[in-house]
């Protein structure tokens, strides 16, 4: 997909309004307040982002300013803000043809996070999307059920779910007396051998979603487009090589973007996907080799660490070789154009059964309380 234009993009933006939902009607930091009274920015959250909060807090405020018609950050809410009933969702565009969605809060009624999440979905259909992705924890019961359950709605071919392991590293080492790999970094002519080596690591979903092939494979166009509020978004991406194996043995896709657009710094992340068949000193060296080469790309990142986002396996062997300190372990749950309306009649079912068992138990009797007379049958 090349660049949203304006009359497909104004198309999409059209479906918010039969949800009830407005799109940047809010400024950050009345939402960032909001966050705070619902329990969403933590403590532990706001130690995390405050070295870096008043550049999160810029990220935020230019992205939102940028044209909707861009989509470069839209921040969806339902309800009046402090309504039992309020809910909010931000999307941003994490590729040229791919969105994050993220951040989804809601207060009361779960007619909240229906209304944001299907006038999201809606919207970037209409506009032209390709792929959608979500990051949540595992431990989530909520997430899991919506979209850890994606693939088996929307089958195989259009939804995956991979579990990936987020770890902060330092300053990878070199070590001479292990195997080294040759990485090298890719231009546009490479997009091809970049995209079929990734979907022998990952799931074919995962691989189309990353638009390798695209013929922008820094993300040049979607730069410029951030580069218009004073932001950017770029992508360098490198393929490993070790001797004796006649194909590409793991790719790294270091993405830089807006600090804290997501709370977790994911847009700004390193992803690794390494040959599942490696032996562990063989995984070490593509691991080391990628990661050295991929840390020149965060020289300039005001975060303390490059944050490293790969498989189990992998995360094993760059915490006792590079020094890796686990941050957190999440699940990333992509979808493509293909099941856009599976996954809205998915969420929408979803949604159905949780009204329905919240109206059965609005009409339940309150059960009687010890020493005092029951509703039914007591005297007026």
């Amino acid at each position: 997909m090349n660049a949203t234009t304006n009359a497909t993009a104004a198309t999409g933006l059209g479906g918010y309004d039969r949800y009830g939902v407005g799109v940047n009607q809010m400024a950050a930091g009345s939402l960032f307040e909001l966050y705070d009274s619902c329990g969403f920015l933590y403590p532990a959250k706001r130690e995390q982002l405050a070295p870096v909060w008043n550049r999160v807090a810029d990220s935020w405020d230019r992205s939102l300013a940028a044209p909707t018609s861009d989509y470069l950050h839209h921040c969806l809410a339902f309800g009046d803000q402090g309504s039992n009933c309020w809910g909010s969702v931000s999307v941003w565009r994490s590729t040229l043809g791919r969105v994050q969605a993220q951040h989804l809060v809601s207060v009361g009624d779960p007619l909240a996070s229906r209304s944001v999440m299907l006038a999201a979905q809606e919207s970037l259909n209409r506009a032209g999307f390709r792929s959608i992705e979500n990051w949540f924890r595992g431990s989530n019961k909520y997430a899991n059920r919506i979209f850890g359950t994606a693939p088996a709605a929307l089958g195989d071919s259009q939804a995956a779910v991979e579990t990936r392991e987020l770890l902060a590293v330092t300053d990878p080492p070199s070590d001479a007396r292990r195997p080294a790999a040759r990485v090298d970094r890719l231009d546009d002519a490479g997009g091809r051998e970049a995209r079929a080596a990734l979907a022998g690591f990952a799931h074919p979903v995962i691989a189309d979603a990353e638009e390798l092939d695209s013929g922008d494979i820094e993300l040049a166009d979607l730069d410029a487009m951030y580069h218009r509020v004073g932001l950017h978004r770029r992508r360098s991406v490198y393929l490993a090589h070790l001797e004796g194996h006649g194909a590409p043995v793991g790719i790294a896709c270091a993405y830089r973007g807006p600090v804290g657009i997501n709370f977790s710094f994911l847009e700004n992340r390193c992803d690794l996907w390494l040959d599942a068949g490696l032996g562990e000193e063989e995984r070490s060296a593509v691991a080391r080799g990628l990661l050295r080469r991929a840390q020149a790309d965060y020289a300039d990142c005001p975060l303390p660490q490059m944050l490293v986002a790969c498989d189990v396996a992998t995360a094993r062997v760059i915490q006792t070789t590079c020094g890796g300190r686990p941050v957190r372990t999440y699940k990333r749950c992509v979808w493509l154009r293909g099941g856009f309306w599976d996954w809205y009649r998915h969420v929408d079912s979803f949604y159905q059964k949780a009204l329905r068992l919240r109206q059965r138990r609005e009409r339940r009797p309150a059960a009687p309380r010890r020493g005092t007379l029951a509703a039914v049958g007591a005297p007026a």
